[in-house]
């Protein structure tokens, strides 16, 4: 039967030759019964050792035998596809005919899949193919981890069997517990569900994590208990695993009262009943509007002061469904005007699913318009049959797709049987992969029985392995314990590696609180190495909140090593919210460091709402010393949190010369749009590029699209480089089509990279096919390199196939690697290997060394074309 373990070469038979020239050949089917009974209730693939043959000298080839081994794998998944649909079925719909159909159906597409297998991965010959392959059936199988149980009757969805055990509850305002997704008793081992036991006047939820309980979920907690003392009150009370008030959250008691009218107070306290506030308040009283239901919230401190809540309203309305579930929630000012709350969301429009779930939501501004100014502002969720976030769909003002501001429209998701995200997939407006801004499109993490991450990539379209600027791609992970664990960078094939840093390997010592507390650097030989900071090993140390206090850098026989400057040790301090204060540095002899511009210690101070207010450097003598040219830096914010002054002080505390004050006006949306710079005199001046205010612009979806500058009178004035303005177009993904630069004068100038304008070019997918340089005359203009257009073309993966340079007269020119036209061979590793180079006469260069991968200037190229 298939199971985790793999096949090895021992489970075939040794046969002298076989048919067709193969080398092996593992026989696997799917048992499926004629009816589904307590004695025969399994759907199950397996091999048939007797059937499954190798030639003797196989047993060396492990390739092959994962070749084979995906054979198998192969049939797992259409055997998951039919314990899901008999399960969706359910057992009163399943009969022997039914059973029969489903099993012929799926017969015939596992045939059909085993021979696209072979044919395309050329019987394990085609190396690039065959790790498609394995990465395609990998997510096949995440893609059905629910139904990896053979067993049929293990499924609530199949026996509908009575269970206090769900997936899924929702806890209305007004305190009704609704549930969704039952688990059965089997199943509720796997990752989270609530036990909801309800008695005459009380209600217990209980939460689990893999058949634990535990402190999470819905309350945050591991026990919560709802009681009714009389006819018009409630109380909840919020308990640990054993039975112990919840002392770690904001408060551990609710109480709840109506009266004659069903107005709702509620109320916050301690374990000892003392009163406390939660989420900003102590007491909310809720309004009742007899004609609608709605209730009309306003907010109260201890002292009984009318106060705003934590997202800044002084009211909030909500409206409800049949169900008392909340499908809308407005805020109001202490005038009972419509305002836009911390987020700048006036108006949350949900609509809910059966399930309880909120299959869509809709934000508005306070004048009533959709919120463009969020990522975004009208999203469709749509769930798996256990509840877990399956897609979540972007939409604009008409319902129609559009890309968020990473460029994204679509999220796809997979999920493992303990609740854990397995992979996430991205898709632009035209329903296409895409990589959006952070430059991916698909991203795999893989989990053990105990929730421990075992392997994590990312992907361009097509599983082409995404690598990081040095050099990192996928990371496997290998435990020896619960303390100690390596991970390994891997290429696409599974190959350790040395990163752009000479490290390959990482082996992490943790405490018991998960927190890493020493690092060492490896070779891919598991010899030391030294990491990007220079060092072989870090240690760190952490205080009993889990704040990281202690950082130290060391060799590779365990003696202290400095990782900047003469910085060894960095020490930390924290205050009872847990923001960092104090920062020291100390060398080698654990001695006050030097440090980075002569600074040993810096101090940061904090206001009520854990914003930072004031920054301090001083030398190691304790006096105050210069960090980029500052002392002391003092932040103001504005209401929504947004830091509208900052002022710089010199070792004397005075301000310091030059800008020592900066003011910064936002939107009513929280866009920053202008950044004025004063003097130590509080007077205009101009900042280090000889502006004195810089003007941020946006377009109706509050997309940045250009600045312009301005002097101490707030007259347009070019800066050093004799620019006013830039000015940016945006498609509607987000991406940059053009932008040009300008003077006061309106006059087209020429930027900071040498052009007036450049011109990008897009596919469908959203990947740069063309980019287009031009001077002030908008006639075309050659950089440096003397190439005034690239043009490219895209493998599957989106990775550049090609690179033509074109000069000033649309003529192929050969750049400064003496090329005009460069071609990469496609591969699953997304790094770019030279194939071919060719002249301006359209010639092959035939280089006297080949040389398999791109030279330094070309990858450095090659990447910035990418972005």
């Amino acid at each position: 039967m298939w199971s985790d373990r793999n096949l090895v070469w021992t489970d075939f038979e040794i046969v002298s030759d076989m048919q067709d020239g193969f080398d092996a050949s593992v026989y696997s089917e799917i048992y499926c019964p004629n009816r589904i009974t307590s004695t025969d209730s399994k759907v199950y693939a397996y091999m048939d050792p007797n059937q499954s043959e190798r030639l003797l000298d196989t047993l060396y080839d492990q390739q092959l035998l994962k070749h084979e081994q995906y054979h198998f794998n192969i049939t797992e998944y259409y055997a998951r596809l039919m314990r899901k649909e008999i399960v969706k079925k359910g057992r009163k719909k399943i009969s022997k005919s039914e059973l029969n159909h489903i099993y012929e159906k799926y017969e015939i597409k596992r045939d059909s899949m085993q021979e696209v297998y072979d044919s395309i991965s050329e019987h394990n010959t085609n190396q690039q193919q065959q790790r498609y392959w394995e990465l395609k059936i990998d997510g096949l199988l995440r893609q059905t981890a629910y139904y990896q149980n053979p067993d049929i009757l293990s499924y609530q969805n199949y026996i509908k069997k009575d269970t206090e055990y769900f997936k899924h509850i929702y806890h209305t305002l007004e305190h009704k517990t609704l549930t969704a997704y039952p688990v059965s008793d089997i199943n509720r081992k796997y990752g989270k569900c609530y036990q909801v036991i309800r008695k005459d006047n009380e209600v217990i939820i209980k939460f689990y994590s893999n058949g634990k309980l535990i402190n999470g979920g819905y309350f945050e907690t591991a026990i919560t208990k709802i009681t009714r003392p009389t006819d018009n009150s409630l109380e909840m009370h919020y308990y640990n695993a054993d039975h112990s008030y919840n002392t770690k959250l904001k408060r551990t008691i609710s109480k709840v009262h109506w009266n004659i009218n069903k107005d709702m107070t509620i109320s916050y306290f301690d374990s000892n009943n003392t009163p406390v506030i939660y989420k900003a308040v102590h007491k909310i009283l809720w309004k009742r509007n007899p004609k609608n239901n709605n209730l009309y919230a306003t907010y109260y401190d201890i002292d009984g002061k009318h106060i705003t809540n934590r997202d800044g309203a002084h009211h909030e309305r909500r409206a409800f469904d049949t169900q008392g579930r909340t499908v809308k929630i407005e805020a109001f000012d202490d005038k009972n005007n419509p305002i836009n709350d911390k987020d700048y969301i006036s108006v949350y429009d949900y609509v809910l699913d059966e399930y309880h779930k909120i299959k869509r939501v809709r934000l508005y501004n306070k004048e009533g318009n959709f919120a463009t100014h969020l990522d975004e502002y009208n999203i469709h969720y749509i769930y798996d049959e256990r509840g877990n976030l399956e897609k979540s769909v972007n939409l604009d003002q008409n319902g129609d797709l559009i890309e968020n501001k990473n460029s994204i429209c679509t999220y796809e998701y997979t999920n493992d049987l303990n609740d854990n995200t397995t992979s996430v997939k991205r898709y632009n407006a035209n329903e296409l992969p895409t990589t959006g801004y952070d430059d991916y499109f698909h991203e795999v993490i893989d989990y053990d029985t105990k929730n421990r991450i075992l392997f994590k990539a990312k992907y361009h379209p097509n599983y082409v392995l995404v690598f990081d600027d040095v050099k990192n791609g996928a990371l496997k992970y290998e435990y020896d314990n619960d303390s100690i664990y390596y991970t390994y960078n891997t290429d696409a094939f599974n190959n350790i590696f040395n990163n752009g840093h000479g490290v390959a390997v990482t082996k992490r010592h943790t405490n018991k609180g998960g927190h890493t507390i020493k690092e060492v650097f490896m070779d891919s030989q598991k010899c030391f190495a030294t990491s990007e900071e220079g060092i072989e090993t870090l240690s760190y140390s952490y205080d009993n909140r889990g704040n990281l206090i202690k950082k130290a850098g060391l060799d590779s026989i365990g003696n202290l090593k400095p990782f900047s400057k003469d910085i060894a040790i960095v020490r930390w301090e924290y205050d009872n919210q847990n923001n960092r204060t104090k920062t020291t540095y100390y060398n080698v002899n654990d001695q006050l460091a030097n440090g980075e511009q002569n600074v040993a210690y810096k101090l940061f101070n904090f206001n009520k709402d854990n914003m930072l207010v004031e920054r301090l450097n001083y030398d190691k003598h304790m006096k105050p010393a210069l960090y980029d040219d500052v002392f002391r830096t003092r932040f103001y914010y504005d209401k929504k949190g947004k830091d509208t002054l900052v002022l710089g002080f010199n070792i004397r505390n005075q301000p310091i010369n030059g800008v020592s004050k900066t003011v910064s006006k936002y939107s009513e949306y929280g866009k920053e749009i202008r950044r004025i710079y004063y003097n130590s005199k509080n007077r205009r001046t101009n900042n280090y590029n000889g502006v004195s205010a810089i003007e941020y612009l946006y377009d109706d979806l509050h997309r940045y699209i250009g600045y312009r500058n301005y002097n101490q009178y707030d007259r347009p004035t070019n800066d050093w480089q004799g620019v006013f303005s830039e000015q940016r177009v945006l498609n509607q993904a987000g991406y940059i089509t053009k932008f040009s630069y300008f003077n006061k004068y309106q006059k087209p100038v020429i930027g900071p990279d040498g052009y007036h304008s450049i011109k990008y070019i897009f596919d469908d997918s959203h990947f740069i096919t063309k980019e287009s340089m031009y001077g002030t005359d908008n006639a075309l203009k050659s950089n440096s390199y003397g190439v005034a257009i690239y043009e490219y073309t895209r493998a599957i993966s989106g990775l550049i196939h090609s690179i033509k340079y074109y000069d000033e007269n649309k003529e192929p020119i050969e750049a400064s690697d003496g090329a005009a036209e460069l071609h990469y061979k496609p591969d699953m590793n997304g790094l770019y290997y030279l194939d071919k180079k060719y002249n301006a006469e359209g010639e092959e260069i035939i280089e006297k060394e080949n040389e398999d991968e791109i030279s330094s200037e070309e990858e450095t190229q090659t990447e910035k074309k990418d972005q």
